[in-house]
């Protein structure tokens, strides 16, 4: 089947993108469609060279950033209108495949896909992301913890600090090669349209942040089983990843924590079992977010305070549902 790699972009990253362009073609994909988020001009213009010269990228432009669940609502639905079923991989713009990352996937996909369901493959970004090297190392199961708050849960303050592992895992070490998943993000997704159809568009309402993870939690409810690949690497090249202080920081983004907050707890809201389990995580997490405010104020007051309220409305929207970005965190950004 023919293989489309789609990738979104935004601000001033075309020099990202292009790097992954390159490696998509050496990786032999049939077509790449780039969504262009209201990048800036310098990169749309740059962007746009890049298309003209090889006919197999096509260009999705908006005029206002849609976030990544908008992104992808809209040039997904472009694709639902296709009957002909076809393979999708997913990568944002500095996701870079690394050599043979797509035939992995393409050997895999042969050894798992059953008749009438077919998997969803996720390439390993281990370097990036803790919770790979623990599906592969151990066999831990990627997906929603139940009755946490926020993502948080109270055994995390002890896993955490326990860590002491290496990024970069030995042949040894890699158990589980093909590791059985729940959710994953839109960077290294690979599956058929049909599996997309199945489960419909993303939730333009979450914006960004944790909105991967609601889209891809809906192949679990659907029965269609999910397996992060191993062999299958892809290296996120951005090397501002990571970048900033912390919850009372200047250097952390307000979108990324108001965002990100939100969404996380609406996730978390939904996968309650015991209610009295989630309260106790949540204000075991509400005391230590207050006592870092406490320990940041001396230094930074308006800050502070401004934090606080922008995460008060975070926890407040994401309990109730209250989700989409007309009445987001605006009235809650420091002066």
């Amino acid at each position: 089947m023919k293989i489309t790699a789609v990738s979104v972009t935004y601000g001033e990253r075309f020099n990202l993108l292009n790097q992954v362009i390159d490696a998509l073609i050496k990786e032999n994909v049939d077509e790449i469609w780039v969504v262009d988020n209201n990048s800036n001009s310098s990169s749309q213009e740059k962007l746009r060279e890049k298309a003209n010269q090889i006919p197999m990228i096509k260009v999705f432009t908006f005029s206002e950033n849609k976030g990544s669940a908008g992104a992808y609502f809209e040039v997904l639905q472009h694709a639902f209108s296709f009957s002909e079923n076809q393979f999708f991989w997913f990568l944002d713009d500095d996701n870079l495949p690394l050599q043979g990352a797509l035939n992995s996937l393409n050997v895999t996909f042969e050894k798992l896909k059953t008749n009438p369901l077919v998997p969803v493959l996720y390439s390993y970004r281990g370097l990036s992301w803790e919770e790979d090297r623990q599906a592969v190392r151990d066999g831990y199961i990627k997906g929603p913890k139940r009755n946490a708050f926020c993502g948080f849960e109270l055994q995390d303050i002890f896993k955490k600090a326990s860590k002491n592992k290496s990024k970069i895992l030995s042949s040894n070490e890699v158990k589980f090669p093909i590791a059985e998943v729940k959710w994953g993000p839109y960077g290294g997704l690979f599956t058929t349209l049909e599996n997309l159809k199945k489960i419909g568009l993303p939730n333009k309402d979450l914006f960004v942040y944790a909105d991967d993870q609601e889209y891809t939690l809906r192949f679990h409810s659907a029965g269609i089983p999910q397996f992060l690949v191993y062999s299958s690497q892809i290296q996120d090249i951005d090397e501002s990843i990571g970048e900033g202080g912390g919850y009372f920081s200047k250097e952390t983004s307000v979108t990324k924590l108001f965002y990100g907050l939100r969404n996380t707890t609406y996730l978390s809201k939904k996968s309650v079992t015991k209610p009295l389990m989630y309260f106790t995580n949540k204000y075991i997490f509400l005391f230590i977010l207050v006592l870092l405010g406490v320990k940041a104020f001396p230094k930074s007051p308006i800050l502070v305070r401004s934090r606080m309220r922008l995460f008060w409305k975070a926890f407040k929207d994401g309990e109730r549902g209250t989700l989409g970005t007309e009445n987001s965190f605006d009235a809650c950004v420091e002066l």
